[in-house]
């Protein structure tokens, strides 16, 4: 990153940061660090196929492009890694101390999801040539689909106070940039171990699902590549990658 301030674009309506970063993307109409915001999204993303709902100028819902230098495919999951603990960062500067992730980067406060991180990459070879990070942060929402369990929830709800969505937007970037930036520091290691002593449930028993199978498990671990690791009640350790196991409550 450069010392110049990346741009950011701010839009009234989009179907999808997301999508509209993928063509400025394709039509080579930005710079590294480019952020699109938008004050309400029609056809918001969310991890494994689902919608991420939101109300108008509400919520923070934006993306950001890097397109990065070295980073190696073999790293890919350092990306989960780096974003979640930068939503952690600019949460606990706003107060909210108890923030966890729930693998690999759903943001949960107080066992309720208040915001996700969708990640698309380009790749070149072995190396990540684009990485578009979309984040969705619930700020001053408090009414939401109550089919959804658990309940989302928001910094508002957390703690009875509203905010100025485009001011969060401006408190929030240094920590994505600052983040991301320690990828370049050698640090694979340290940022592991902050990502896994804030995971939602590890070390406690929880249900998950895998295929039609529901079942007990521990979190213990997760692995470079970022596969979860589960003691089942054998005691057998188990490692899952995306998609392949899903942690229910």
């Amino acid at each position: 990153m450069s010392n110049t301030t990346p741009p950011v674009i701010y839009l009234e309506e989009v179907g999808s940061t997301n999508d509209f970063a993928q063509e400025l993307f394709r039509n080579h109409q930005i710079v590294n660090g480019t952020c699109i915001a938008a004050s309400h999204q029609t056809n918001g993303k969310g991890q494994r196929g689902n919608k991420w709902f939101s109300e108008r100028d509400q919520n923070l819902t934006f993306s950001v492009i890097f397109l990065p230098d070295t980073l190696q495919v073999s790293r890919h999951f350092m990306l989960n890694i780096i974003f979640s603990l930068a939503v952690k960062d600019y949460l606990y500067a706003a107060g909210i101390l108890l923030a966890t992730v729930k693998w690999p980067n759903d943001i949960y406060i107080n066992g309720h999801k208040m915001g996700g991180i969708l990640i698309e990459n380009s790749i070149r070879g072995e190396m990540i040539s684009s990485v578009i990070a979309g984040f969705g942060i619930n700020i001053n929402q408090e009414n939401f689909d109550n089919t959804i369990f658990p309940i989302p929830t928001s910094i508002s709800l957390e703690t009875g106070k509203k905010r100025i969505v485009k001011s969060e937007l401006e408190n929030l970037l240094p920590f994505v940039f600052k983040r991301f930036h320690q990828l370049d520091l050698n640090m694979d290691d340290e940022l592991r171990e902050e990502y896994k002593a804030c995971l939602y449930k590890i070390n406690e028993p929880a249900i998950f699902t895998s295929g039609s199978e529901e079942w007990t498990g521990t979190i213990k671990d997760i692995t470079a590549e970022g596969k979860l690791i589960i003691e089942i009640i054998s005691g057998k350790r188990m490692e899952y990658n995306f998609k392949e196991v899903q942690l229910m409550r």
